[in-house]
Parts: C-alpha cells; sequence; structure tokens
C-alpha cells in the first residue's frame, strides 16, 4: 500500500525527463546565536534555482551570479547519454546551486577529472600518532578541486556527517566506517573507508558544493573546529528554508516504492560482484608471492650447486618479471574496478538508508495526522447527522438529511492528502520529490558500470598479453639458445 512507503533521495529545481526537482539552493552557514553582526543577505529567504542543461555554454560563466534561470530541457537517463560532467566545485557553477544537473560526475571516464580511478578526494594515514596520554591518529586529506591539503582526526569526520545530517536530512548520505579500538592491521581499513566516504559526499551534486563539506577540505586554520561549530551548529534544514510560493506535487509512491527494490536488489548484485574481483585480486597477489618464492627458490645456493651458476638467471628473471606484473596488475584491478563498484554500493547503500529514514521519519508522521484527521471527519459526520440535521416525516418517522462524506484523498495525483498541518503536508511531499531525484541520481551514477567492467576486460586483456609475453619470450631465448 501507499502508506507503507520507504525510501528517498533529496530535491533540488531541476527538470529530469520526468519532472522537476525542488530544493533549497542557497546553502551559506548558519547564523549562530552569538552572532549578531548577521548580513542582510543571511537574512533574506533561499530562492529556488532551474540550473541549465549539461553542457550549457553559460554552465561556467559568471560565477557569482544569483539570479533564478529560466527552466532547462530535460537530461534523459537513457544507458547511451552522454558522458557524465564531474561535480562542479564551490564556485565553478552559479552561486548557491543545488541542482543535480549541474554535478553528476562521471564515474566510467578514465580520463575525467574527479574519476575514481584518480580520486579527486585522497586520504593518507599520517605516520606519527598525537596526544600525550590519550594517543590518536591524524588522517591527510588532499583535495584536487581545492588544491588543499589538511589533517583532520576521525572526530572531525564526525563532526561532518552530523552537520550533513542536520542540515540534508533529505540526501543519500553514506554512514562512516564504525569507530572502534584500532589494531595496527585495521588503520588501512579505516583509511580506505574515509577516503571512500569523502569521494561518495564530494560527488553528490548538493553535498559536494556544501560549504560545511568546503570547510573540512580547506580550512587550515588552528581554531577549524570552533569555527565549524559557530558556522554550522544546529542549522535549519533544506526544507526550512524552501520559499512557501514552490510547488510540490505529490509523487507516485508505488513507482517509488519499485524504484528502492530495484535498487535494493542490484545492490546485492554488486556486492556479489565486488566479492568475485577481490577473489581474483587475492589470487594474483598470491600468484605474485609464488613467482617470488620461484625466484628465491632458483637463486638458492642448493640449487645452484647442482645445476651451475647460469643455468636458470633466464627463468629466475622471467619469474621477477611476472612477480612485478601481478603486483601492478592487483593495483589496477582495486583502483580501477574494486574501488568503483565499492563507490556504487556505498551510494546505493545511503539510498537504502534514506528511503528508511523517510519511511520511518515525515512519513510515517504524516499517516499518523492524515488517520486521526479521517477519524474526526467521520465523527463529526456521525454527530451531525443524529442532531439538527434529523427531521420528522409525517407518520414520526425520523429522516436523516442526506449528508455529502469528505473525501479522503484528492482525486489530483499532484496534490497530497490533506491533514489540518500544511507545513507536514509539503515537508512529506518535500521528502518524497527528495526521494524521486536521490533515486534518479542513484540511477544515473549506475550508468558507469558498464564502463566500469570494460575497464575490467581491459585489465585482463593487458595483464594476461604482458604475462604472456613474458613466459613466451623465456621460450624463444631457450630455443635460440639450443639452436647455437
Amino acid at each position: 500500500s501507499q502508506s507503507e512507503f520507504s525510501g528517498g533521495p533529496r530535491c533540488v529545481t531541476v527538470t529530469l525527463g520526468w519532472g522537476t526537482f525542488v530544493s533549497a539552493a542557497t546553502d551559506g552557514p548558519h547564523s549562530s546565536s552569538e552572532d549578531s553582526d548577521s548580513s542582510d543577505d543571511d537574512m533574506e529567504p533561499d530562492h529556488l534555482k532551474r540550473v541549465k542543461p549539461l553542457g550549457s555554454p553559460s554552465s561556467n560563466s559568471n560565477p557569482n551570479s544569483a539570479t533564478v534561470f529560466d527552466p532547462v530541457p530535460s537530461l534523459p537517463l537513457e544507458p547511451n547519454l552522454s558522458p557524465i560532467q564531474r561535480p562542479l566545485s564551490p564556485g565553478e557553477g552559479p552561486s548557491g546551486s543545488t541542482s543535480i544537473s549541474m554535478s553528476i560526475g562521471s564515474m566510467g571516464d578514465d580520463s575525467a577529472d574527479g574519476s575514481p580511478s584518480e580520486p579527486n578526494i585522497v586520504v593518507k594515514l599520517v605516520p606519527e600518532k598525537k596526544g600525550v596520554f590519550l594517543k590518536y591518529s591524524e588522517y591527510e586529506v588532499k583535495s584536487k578541486s581545492h588544491d588543499t591539503v589538511v589533517r583532520r582526526r576521525y572526530k572531525d569526520f564526525v563532526t561532518l556527517y552530523t552537520y550533513l545530517m542536520e542540515r540534508y536530512p533529505y540526501r543519500m548520505i553514506p554512514l562512516l566506517p564504525p569507530k572502534q579500538l584500532l589494531l595496527d592491521s585495521l588503520h588501512e581499513e579505516r583509511r580506505h573507508g574515509l577516503q571512500t566516504w569523502l569521494t561518495v559526499v564530494s560527488m553528490h551534486p548538493v553535498l559536494g558544493c556544501s560549504p560545511i563539506l568546503v570547510t573540512f577540505l580547506s580550512d587550515k586554520t588552528a581554531d577549524y573546529q570552533y569555527r565549524m561549530q559557530v558556522m554550522y551548529e544546529k542549522q535549519p534544514d533544506e526544507f526550512s528554508r524552501l520559499r512557501e510560493d514552490v510547488d510540490l506535487p505529490w509523487e507516485d509512491q508505488e513507482k517509488l516504492l519499485a524504484s528502492r527494490d530495484r535498487l535494493r536488489k542490484i545492490l546485492y548484485s554488486l556486492h556479489r560482484l565486488r566479492k568475485i574481483f577481490d577473489e581474483q585480486a587475492f589470487r594474483a597477489e598470491q600468484q605474485a608471492r609464488d613467482m617470488a618464492e620461484v625466484d628465491m627458490i632458483l637463486q638458492g645456493l642448493e640449487v645452484r650447486d647442482v645445476f651451475g651458476e647460469r643455468t636458470f638467471d633466464d627463468v629466475s628473471q622471467s619469474a621477477q618479471a611476472a612477480a612485478r606484473q601481478s603486483e601492478r596488475y592487483v593495483q589496477l584491478q582495486r583502483n580501477v574496478v574494486n574501488e568503483r563498484i565499492h563507490v556504487l554500493m556505498d551510494l546505493l547503500a545511503a539510498h537504502n538508508d534514506l528511503c528508511q529514514r523517510v519511511e520511518k521519519g515525515i512519513f510515517s508522521d504524516h499517516e499518523k495526522a492524515l488517520s486521526k484527521t479521517l477519524g474526526i471527519s467521520r465523527s463529526r459526520l456521525r454527530n451531525s447527522m443524529r442532531g439538527s440535521n434529523a427531521t420528522s416525516d409525517n407518520n414520526g418517522s425520523t429522516v436523516v438529511a442526506p449528508q455529502s462524506v469528505p473525501p479522503t484523498t484528492n482525486n489530483n495525483t499532484n496534490d497530497p492528502p490533506a491533514t489540518p498541518d500544511a507545513v507536514l503536508n509539503r515537508k512529506c511531499a518535500f521528502a518524497l520529490q527528495c526521494v524521486r531525484s536521490e533515486t534518479a541520481l542513484a540511477e544515473q551514477y549506475l550508468q558507469s558500470l558498464p564502463a566500469i567492467l570494460l575497464s575490467y576486460a581491459n585489465e585482463e586483456s593487458q595483464y594476461h598479453s604482458k604475462m604472456s609475453k613474458i613466459w613466451h619470450q623465456l621460450v624463444a631465448n631457450e630455443s635460440a639458445s639450443k639452436m647455437c
């Protein structure tokens, strides 16, 4: 039933082929109660913006413009669509805009800036630990788009996640890797998880341009944590900054449910794919170790004493080359294939989490309010039928005047079921708009999967070709030496 909806992406005013996507556009820092010198711009309501389509000649012109754009042509979601553009960095696009069409990152184009094969965000673990009594690790975060390198603790990532969730509750925000007592063997796992998390967030068209994320990636001041708290703590969410005159049509919940179920199945398929590729990379890693051991055995005194000093030199060199080639293959496969599939998995997991938040949160509240409203309406109808509207006919029997039963739902599918709380109605409609647009964004990112698998095929072809060349050269050399 429609009341069992669970799901949800987020919203911006963008035309995406099947409709318009709504979101509060301006995303400046929220003035804290301690800041009394708020500018006039901070007091003005946010404006919604219609963003120009991908490839528009003027999409990067006048980056500080705050005008409202005209409606744009639809952005198709067919598999043969043109390469998706990377997320624009703050300042590259219209000021304060939060449009999907501005910043859907291309994970399928290896040459595109910011693709996971050449990550726009790099997180490295700082070797030395900080702290006098309680030791903690720091991470060096490098952003190519901002050309900055900053150091952050794990709790800084937690703060960023908290502020993003407060500001964008209807967006796809992945979970952070868990905080736990780390062994040295798990440091790399957490570093990898933090880098993947930042990659997903920075690729998002709204989150990637958020000043919260920009501050996290670029602020090098000593009082960074205090500045983050002053600017972004207890800020209103997007809906609170939405203009009241923005039309929020009611979304088809059955379609959204079908989309959510489809994405959950794809997530399971991606999990199986990644498991296979991880196992394949492990086997290649083991092969590299085996070839290195073969070289060590052939170089050992035990073998040399029996067969001579240079008998197995060619075989040993070939084993060394094979080991190096296997190590290179493992690294490339993990960067070009496994890591990119992991990013897609995190995106789909974030979409599923968002669906659950909307279902258990605002949508549940709306359903309760609607049920309460219908119960009150039926009670009033029964009371009126027993009261003044009851008359007597000539025979003395009671006749009840016909009453019109108030409609339980609106016949116009673009209008939400009415409850006395107009704000709740709009908020629920806004959340469903976010669900639809976030689903479209997730499906758009999934279009990179064919390119990822093509990259896998290319790496496999090159790897086996080079390995074949190594062993073929060994056989050719041995054959030539025998003929001589």
